[in-house]
C-alpha cells in the first residue's frame, strides 16, 4: 500500500545503565538513518508541511516522505491506549454530508488504523456500519476525488492489518443472495470487500524476500466460500 512501508531505522539498543558508551555515540532511533539506507529504499517525494498558526514550531523542521516508516511501538501502544477515547464519534463524523467533515474524519481514521494495527479488531463492526453508510450514502454521492481516496485508503489498511476472516465475517452476509440489507448498502459492502482484499494482497506482495510457499496467505480460508457465495448471489444476475 502507498504510504505505509517498513523502513529499517538505526538498530535499537538499551539503555546504556553503566555509561560505557561515548554520549556522542547515541542515536535517536526515531531518526531516519539517512546515511544508512539512502538509494536502499525510495521512500518518494519529499511532501512540505502546511503552514498552520497551530503548529508545533519542534515539528517544522520534521522530513516528511509519500512513503512513511512503521511508526514506533512506543507510538503505536499509546495511540492504542487512547483511540477508544474518540473513535466512535469519529464514526458519526464519516458519514457527515460535508466534505470537509467526512475528509477530517476520514484522515483521522486512516492514521488511527495506521498505529493501532490489528487493535482496530475492537471496533471493526462500528467501523464497516460507519463505512458503509458513506458509500451509500450522500458523502460517496457528492463526488469528492479527495474524500473517496481517503475512505478507499481506510479499507485498504483494514484489509492489511486485519484477518481476512474478520472482514469476511462482516461483510459476508451483503454479498449472500438471502441478503436483507438494501440495494446500495449491499453494493457499498462488495466495494469495501474488495479494498480490503485489495490491502490483504499489497501485503503479500510487499514480502521481501519473495516467498513462493506463501501462496495467498491467510486469504487461503476465506477465497473458497467469497467464490462459493458470490457465484449463488443475485448480485451478479
Amino acid at each position: 500500500i502507498r504510504g505505509i512501508s517498513h523502513v529499517r531505522r538505526v538498530a535499537a539498543t538499551g539503555p546504556d545503565m553503566m555509561g560505557q558508551g561515548s554520549f556522542t555515540d547515541h542515536v535517536v532511533r526515531d531518526r531516519l538513518a539517512s546515511g544508512a539506507y539512502a538509494g536502499s529504499e525510495d521512500l518518494g517525494e519529499l511532501v512540505p508541511l502546511p503552514v498552520r498558526d497551530y503548529a508545533w514550531p519542534e515539528l517544522q523542521d520534521l522530513p516528511v516522505y509519500r512513503t512513511l516508516p512503521r511508526p514506533r511501538l512506543g507510538s503505536r501502544c499509546w495511540v492504542r491506549t487512547h483511540t477508544r477515547r474518540y473513535i466512535k464519534a469519529t464514526f458519526n463524523d464519516v458519514v457527515d454530508f460535508r466534505d470537509c467533515t467526512a475528509l477530517n474524519a476520514g484522515r483521522l481514521l486512516c492514521m488511527s488504523l495506521a498505529y493501532t494495527e490489528e487493535g482496530v479488531t475492537e471496533w471493526l463492526q462500528p467501523m464497516m456500519a460507519a463505512l458503509i453508510k458513506y458509500y451509500a450514502g450522500r458523502a460517496w454521492a457528492a463526488g469528492d476525488q479527495q474524500v473517496a481516496r481517503t475512505y478507499d485508503c481506510v479499507c485498504k489498511l483494514t484489509g492489511a492489518f486485519l484477518d481476512p476472516d474478520s472482514y469476511w465475517a462482516q461483510l459476508r452476509d451483503a454479498v449472500s443472495a438471502e441478503s436483507m440489507l438494501d440495494l446500495d448498502q449491499r453494493i457499498a459492502s462488495v466495494r469495501i470487500l474488495s479494498l480490503c482484499i485489495e490491502g490483504s494482497v499489497g501485503v503479500l506482495q510487499s514480502v521481501e524476500p519473495p516467498d513462493p510457499t506463501l501462496g495467498m496467505g491467510r486469504l487461503a480460508k476465506v477465497i473458497p466460500d467469497l467464490i462459493s457465495v458470490a457465484h449463488s448471489s443475485d448480485l451478479l444476475l
